[in-house]
């Protein structure tokens, strides 16, 4: 299964890079008085200087990886299949993707205005330019706010359940197409999955997938499965693949 875990971590070194490029600004403004900041701070645009040093050729990138999983999903489809695809699902997908490039390219601007905020009141308060560095480097440099550990699972999560989704509009006209779970037994797994691929071992269709999320009760360790889409939940490394 793709995913896109390149994001965080190619966003790590813009952080970086920006980081870097605050050094001389930081000390710039530092000998400037607070109503020469003030009026001059309208101009400062972090978002833009992100994309300067990368985010634009990044955030490109991930639109490839959503318009590759989608032509890999349809690429599941006789061809007589793909001819009774309608054109709604199609834009459907197509806008779906947007929403989600919409919110990695806003959670980037938010990081972005906060980052110029924190740096503006430190310079107010006649912060040292070291300490102010050191500061802005703790609390929004490479592995913080934008590309943590965790922000990479909420990305890579959203991202497996997008494809999922076209998987479901791929398919939707042809309701007596099976799939089959397949995934990693080994690890940290949870219960309802591995509940499923021990005793669903016969292909099933997506009516009879979603029929599961009755079926199987909560298991021992408390998860339940969710359906075609959302399979066992957050972070879910299985996959209902066509037979």
């Amino acid at each position: 299964m793709a995913n896109l875990d390149f994001y965080t971590d190619e966003l790590a070194k813009i952080q970086e890079d920006l980081m870097k490029k605050l050094d001389t600004v930081v000390a710039g403004l530092s000998t400037i008085s607070d109503k020469e900041l003030m009026s001059i701070a309208s101009q400062i645009d972090l978002f833009e200087e992100m994309e300067r040093v990368g985010y634009t050729g990044l955030i490109s990138k991930v639109g490839n990886a959503y318009d590759d999983q989608i032509a890999l999903v349809f690429s599941e489809l006789t061809k007589k299949e793909l001819g009774a695809v309608s054109a709604v699902s199609i834009t459907t997908l197509e806008q779906l993707k947007a929403f989600e490039m919409e919110y990695l390219t806003g959670s980037a601007r938010q990081y972005a205005t906060q980052l110029k905020a924190a740096m503006l009141r430190a310079l107010v308060t006649n912060e040292s330019v070291d300490d102010i560095m050191i500061n802005l480097r703790r609390g929004f440099g490479a592995g913080t706010f934008i590309s943590t550990s965790r922000v990479k699972f909420l990305i890579g999560d959203s991202f497996a359940r997008f494809q999922h989704t076209v998987r479901v509009k791929a398919f939707e006209q042809f309701p007596n197409i099976k799939f089959k779970y397949v995934g990693p037994t080994q690890g940290n797994r949870r219960d309802s999955c591995l509940h499923i691929l021990r005793k669903y071992k016969e292909p099933l269709t997506r009516s009879q997938i979603e029929d599961l999320t009755k079926a199987v009760p909560q298991q021992k360790d408390g998860s339940r499965f969710l359906g075609f889409v959302d399979r066992g939940g957050y972070n879910c490394t299985h996959d209902w693949v066509r037979v």
